[in-house]
């Protein structure tokens, strides 16, 4: 029996090295909120393949693909499939979180944002205003300069669960259309919004958290429709945004488009329709973040 498996396992180390094929590509397809799609190159005589999630087997099959199912995000995984050479390959593969848990994870971090351009509009109880969302441990606001441009007396901030303050702008940058408001120290709000490192693909999906209508904080899903480009925004001249596919609205300005994992890959600037808005990337939101920060 022992010469016999031998002799198997000499003829499967010949067909490997044969094929001359290495177990290669595995990549995770797409961003699930329960399950997660894993794919990987076919090697000649390979299959069938097991998969390992965190180091215990929880599968095999004979195809070069394997979905894992019944999984909670926000969570990450480590995945390991085996062919049946013994050849290994590992990937770290995330689960993303359902809107409205983000909804819920995230209200307390968005801010309702209020100007007074002139005494006048004060008196009538005339505002303008956007949206915006904490972005360090001190409570700092991101959002689009334009909304707070006009504000010629105060800007008021409200964030869930603490009085409304009057705020002030610690940096802009009217040419990416960014300002970052500083409110009173002891300001209550939630955790600081984490940026995504890289741009967003064609086709990912978002959530806008925004006070549309300078109204009660909604939710709004679509996905990106594209790349950074050109945008003509309106006073303000070309600047480069990318544009996505969601319900946008009055209010909305200013607001974090975020990803299923809850990461800001976007702020809301201008829109062309109802359903066609434009974002400045969170990469470039990020940088100036940093840069007003200080930080590397």
């Amino acid at each position: 029996m022992q010469q016999a498996l031998s002799a198997q396992a000499q003829e499967r180390r010949h067909v490997h090295s044969a094929s001359g094929s290495q177990l290669k590509g595995l990549r995770q397809v797409g961003l699930g909120t329960s399950s997660v799609t894993l794919t990987w190159t076919p090697v000649p005589g390979g299959s069938p393949y097991t998969v390992y999630r965190d180091g215990r087997k929880i599968g095999s099959v004979r195809g070069a693909s394997f979905t894992d199912t019944g999984l909670r995000g926000p969570a990450s995984h480590r995945y390991t499939v085996r062919d049946r050479y013994g050849q290994e390959s590992s990937v770290t593969a995330r689960v993303g979180l359902r809107w409205p848990r983000l909804r819920a994870q995230d209200a307390r971090s968005i801010a309702l944002i209020t100007t007074y351009p002139s005494l006048e509009d004060v008196l009538l109880g005339r505002v303008e205003g956007g949206t915006g969302f904490v972005v360090s441990p001190a409570c700092d606001i991101l959002t689009a300069y334009h909304v707070v441009r006009s504000a010629h007396l105060f800007i008021d901030v409200a964030l869930p669960g603490d009085a409304l303050v009057h705020a002030r702008v610690l940096a802009s940058d009217p040419g990416k259309d960014l300002a970052l408001l500083a409110v009173p120290a002891g300001t209550g709000c939630g955790p600081p919004l984490a940026f995504a490192a890289q741009p967003p693909a064609d086709g990912t999906s978002i959530g806008l958290l925004g006070h549309r209508g300078l109204r009660e904080l909604a939710l709004a899903s679509g996905a990106v429709l594209g790349q950074s480009e050109p945008v003509d925004v309106t006073s303000l001249g070309i600047l480069h945004e990318f544009p996505f596919r969601a319900s946008v609205d009055p209010g909305d300005s200013g607001a974090p488009l975020l990803n299923r994992l809850g990461q800001v890959v976007g702020v809301v600037d201008a829109r062309s329709s109802g359903t066609i808005g434009y974002a400045v990337p969170g990469t470039a939101a990020a940088a100036f973040v940093r840069r007003v920060a200080g930080a590397p």
